[in-house]
């Protein structure tokens, strides 16, 4: 049994999204995941090495995670795709580490996602029934109503005091376990932006996008 196995859902209009599944799947030690989609909705994924920015040699796939494991590696995954090579990706370089989940004694973000096409994130009420001893629905009828949010995903160590913020236009959660000694932390809030440019090798002009976009960040990067 997953010692932590949450997934976040919001509603739109009388239907069910995904924000995002947590999980803590390591046996012996801590391995955490992320993922924004279920793998039976295949909406495709795009994985650029430079945000905003497509290059022939990147990846195009139906699905992918991230992971956060106990030594400090933080990779991209694509445990679909058919070329080995794009399967496990550092999105930093090769062999590059961040603090073990075990150093962490403050807090450590992981992913910055932004919301812009709810279709993306759609799911099934027979997935809401299927994984119902999982699901957490956040509600905040006025960051989720249709228009764009990013979401902030973030560990913090559970005896880390954080700041209290009194804003309609952000949702805030801090759910305790996803480790012996960390938290999962989500700051969720209204963004103006419609979309983004996108940069893609061989035009001349940049490509107005509504994907939702997925990016690994580091504090004080």
């Amino acid at each position: 049994m997953r010692r932590f196995d949450k997934i976040f859902t919001f509603d739109f209009e009388g239907e069910p999204h995904m924000l995002l599944r947590v999980l803590n799947y390591g046996k012996d030690r801590d391995d955490l995941k992320f993922t924004f989609l279920d793998k039976r909705f295949q909406r495709g994924v795009t994985y650029t090495k430079e945000s905003l920015h497509l290059k022939r040699d990147d990846i195009i796939t139906d699905y992918g995670e991230i992971t956060y494991h106990s030594d400090g590696s933080v990779l991209w995954k694509h445990p679909r795709y058919p070329i080995e090579s794009g399967r496990y990706i550092n999105p930093k370089e090769v062999g590059f580490r961040r603090r073990k989940l075990s150093e962490i004694n403050d807090w450590e973000p992981v992913a910055h996602y932004e919301v812009f096409d709810y279709r993306i994130s759609k799911v099934d009420n027979e997935f809401i029934r299927e994984k119902a001893d999982k699901i957490n629905l956040v509600t905040n009828n006025i960051v989720f109503n249709g228009e764009s949010f990013a979401c902030i995903i973030n560990l913090v160590h559970k005896n880390y005091n954080l700041p209290k913020i009194n804003n309609p236009t952000e949702e805030l959660l801090r759910i305790s376990g996803i480790t012996d000694t960390l938290d999962l932390w989500l700051i969720i809030s209204k963004i103006d932006k419609k979309g983004n440019y996108l940069e893609i090798e061989g035009m001349n002009k940049k490509v107005f996008t509504t994907s939702n976009l997925i990016q690994v960040v580091e504090k004080n990067a």
